[in-house]
């Protein structure tokens, strides 16, 4: 009984590996977003600086709620999120975001397009999973609907 149970738990953990990994990239760029949001959120200037500034606060909480949301999908698949520092900066995604003061003007391009390569990525992702797990496939539905949003605003901004 015991090894056919383990077998079960093994076909199981097998099935939802590329789940995992699709989950775990998507964690990745999360975080990376979430950092470059707050940095173009505290670094804005401009004749717009308050209407971003505060903009930009409620794309951060989407994105710190995403970042939780994946990586607790991915536990509850009985797997690990790696979210470390080291990690994300290994995988950046995006090119890294200015120091120092950066134009409200430029706070748009840059965050829309950031939005906008994540809401690319998760959808090309979501195509490999679609069908293995639909649990996790409504969840980054719902992910890319959000960002969707937030890249709509951040362009009629523009």
């Amino acid at each position: 009984m015991a090894d056919h149970s383990l077998k079960k738990e093994q076909d199981a953990d097998a099935k939802f590996k590329p789940v995992h990994e699709v989950l775990q990239a998507n964690l990745l760029d999360q975080l990376l977003l979430t950092l470059q949001v707050k940095q173009a959120h505290w670094n804005i200037v401009g004749p717009r600086f308050i209407s971003i500034h505060e903009y930009l606060d409620s794309v951060y909480e989407t994105m710190q709620e995403q970042t939780d949301q994946s990586a607790e999908r991915i536990r509850q698949l009985r797997a690990f999120p790696n979210g470390s520092a080291d990690l994300v900066a290994e995988n950046e995604t995006f090119v890294p975001m200015p120091n120092g003061p950066i134009s409200d003007s430029d706070v748009v391009d840059l965050i829309t397009h950031r939005l906008e390569l994540a809401i690319d990525a998760f959808r090309d992702r979501l195509a490999t999973i679609e069908d293995v797990d639909t649990v996790t496939a409504d969840i980054i539905h719902g992910q890319i609907e959000d960002l969707e949003i937030h890249a709509w605003k951040m362009r009629s901004m523009k």
